[in-house]
């Protein structure tokens, strides 16, 4: 994917996805080379292929930055951790949702200096504050957003269980309703 401009000057950055619908990209040259989708993490092949995908990515440059989700209980971002440590990265945790609209961004060649109002409803998320959030109006940018709105909070039965069982957040909302 080519870039805006601003973005050739950008230091290589390795950017490790969430856990269910992983991905890998690679910010180098002003591009992001992005992976397929990996899958479940939790799944020993995919995870391992996970594995195979960051390496190469080394061999493609020497990123000096990596990126993981903020969720601190996700198989990426553990293994990012790890890395970042091994191979002396700045390392970066990033709220789920702020990294679906900075995607967005990237795809619509928005400029770095550029704010926006990001309407991002991808289920959940590790939250800025600590709880998990769906459903968020985000304003800002790459670097920083600001939760200006979002959908009101309800118990989710099964906590994260509920990513894979989508029908379970459905249910959460029509009882509270």
């Amino acid at each position: 994917v080519e870039l805006a401009e601003g973005f050739e000057l950008a230091p290589n950055i390795l950017a490790l996805g969430g856990e269910l619908k992983s991905t890998v990209c690679l910010l180098a040259k002003g591009k992001a080379n992005i992976s397929e989708v990996l899958g479940d993490l939790e799944q020993e092949h995919v995870y391992r292929h996970f594995i195979t995908q960051v390496d190469r990515a080394f061999e493609f440059c020497s990123p000096t930055h990596l990126v993981i989700d903020k969720h601190p209980d996700y198989l990426s971002s553990q293994w990012g951790e790890r890395l970042a440590q091994e191979k002396n990265l700045r390392l970066h945790a990033v709220q789920h949702h702020h990294a679906h609209l900075a995607a967005l961004l990237a795809e619509h060649a928005i400029g770095v200096d550029e704010v926006v109002l990001g309407v991002v409803f991808d289920g959940t998320g590790y939250g800025d504050d600590g709880t998990i959030w769906g459903g968020e109006f985000l304003l800002g940018g790459y670097t920083d957003v600001e939760r200006v709105g979002h959908l009101a909070p309800v118990p989710l039965p099964g906590g994260d269980a509920t990513i894979r069982r989508p029908f379970r957040t459905a249910l959460a909302f029509l009882h509270d309703a």
